[in-house]
């Protein structure tokens, strides 16, 4: 299932695992609803996208849970149809892991960054 601007995820349960790339002017939702779908036991397993940071409220939720994080090396290169030579970010990024494999996930990113 994929969520955009049309189907908006943040009023929809999420099952499984799944993919977050919020919308980096304003996570803290995305977030939350994250959160709130691993308490009430929806959600196996996340990989969330995001600008580094440690002092707004979401990196706070995010750098207070059990998760483990890669702060990636390189700055992410984003595609786009109109744009399929792409364009890269001009933040540095991380990537989060909420689950229950976390050996598996420094397995297969830790060639990508610093593991946390």
């Amino acid at each position: 299932v994929y969520f955009d601007k049309i189907i908006n995820g943040l009023f929809l349960p999420w099952k499984g695992n799944i993919w977050l790339n919020p919308p980096y002017s304003a996570p803290l939702p995305w977030i939350e609803h994250l959160f709130a779908q691993c308490d009430n036991g929806n959600l196996l397993s996340a990989l969330v996208l995001l600008n580094t940071a440690n002092s707004p409220k979401w990196a706070q939720l995010l750098w207070q849970s059990s998760g483990s994080v890669c702060l990636l090396n390189s700055r992410v290169q984003y595609w786009h149809p109109d744009r399929p030579e792409g364009k890269t970010g001009d933040r540095d990024s991380m990537i989060w892991y909420i689950g229950n494999n976390h050996a598996r996930f420094r397995s297969v990113f830790e060639e990508l960054g610093t593991i946390r």
